[in-house]
């Protein structure tokens, strides 16, 4: 396990840095904040991938799994900050909470369709509630 960075400015904290049991604890934040599924069965498991994913993906639900698993490739975020990260996983969070369609599974995963309805509404999750995400995460790596 990487240990964890305490750091005065935390837009530096780097990505490549924090545990998974970091990112672990952002996903326990969405369950705490958004609950669980109504259309999957169990809770939201969540897999920290090494190295990068095959399209370019920061992230991906797998609804075709049981149990349904968001998987996570930091190295993908590259230079990007903890902002994006915590944006990552609420955005995969709220396809897990989304009730899977055919058309998004299958037609679109590939083409990452960004007028699908499912797509629309994980962004503006992300984006509404992001911030506080950040906020908390700082407040917990910080013992605070």
């Amino acid at each position: 396990k990487r240990k964890r960075v305490m750091v005065d400015n935390p837009k530096v904290i780097q990505i490549q840095d924090l545990s998974e049991d970091d990112i672990g604890w952002m996903f326990s934040w969405c369950r705490d904040t958004f609950g669980d599924s109504s259309y999957t069965p169990g809770p939201c498991y969540y897999s920290v991938v090494e190295g990068q994913s095959e399209d370019g993906r920061c992230g991906e639900c797998a609804w075709d799994e049981t149990p349904v698993t968001c998987y996570i490739w930091p190295e993908e975020h590259g230079d990007l900050d903890l902002l994006d990260l915590c944006g990552t996983v609420i955005h995969e969070y709220t396809h897990y909470l989304q009730q899977p369609d055919e058309y998004y599974t299958h037609a679109a995963k590939d083409q990452w369709a960004l007028d699908n309805p499912l797509e629309i509404e994980a962004y503006a999750v992300e984006r509404d509630f992001r911030e506080l995400l950040y906020n908390d995460f700082l407040n917990y790596i910080n013992g605070n």
